[in-house]
């Protein structure tokens, strides 16, 4: 039987509920696909925070906008991408995009930010700022972060 919390259990006032009401009362899409992966402490913790994320955005409208689910394969790539991080590399933070991508973003100041959206179509795009200077395009994604991702996610923690 599925029961839903009250809102003093943890529902915003329209009505969205964080992952952890569902997940006893909701069989998710990609729960065969989690794999554990013998990696650092911060891919244990960046892939719990991506299952946490899918629970939250697996089903149409989950803003109450109209946005597009994160699909399985979106799901599949995230987790790819968060393997291919370095070692020691900064930590970003996720969320999801009304059109159904996951989103990682590197910041330290409102004008000194990085941001990549990972596709269901095995292509990330990415737009990071550096005070008045742009960057952005498009690269395709095949289990390694393309190096000029890297090299702008540096940029962001340079004095």
């Amino acid at each position: 039987m599925l029961t839903f919390a009250s809102p003093a259990e943890g529902f915003s006032p329209g009505g969205y509920a964080p992952a952890y009401t569902y997940r006893s009362a909701v069989s998710h899409p990609c729960a065969n696909f989690a794999k554990a992966y013998p990696g650092s402490d911060v891919t244990a913790q960046l892939l719990s925070e991506l299952d946490n994320l899918m629970l939250d955005c697996f089903q149409s409208d989950w803003d109450g906008h109209g946005a597009k689910a994160v699909s399985p394969e979106a799901y599949r790539i995230a987790q790819s991408l968060i393997r291919s991080l370095p070692l020691g590399f900064h930590r970003p933070v996720l969320s999801a995009d009304p059109d159904g991508c996951v989103t990682f973003k590197w910041r330290t100041l409102p004008r000194r930010i990085v941001m990549v959206s990972v596709h269901p179509d095995y292509r990330i795009d990415f737009a990071a700022l550096f005070g008045n200077e742009t960057h952005d395009g498009t690269k395709p994604f095949f289990d390694k972060l393309p190096e000029v991702i890297c090299d702008l996610v540096r940029r962001v923690y340079q004095a």
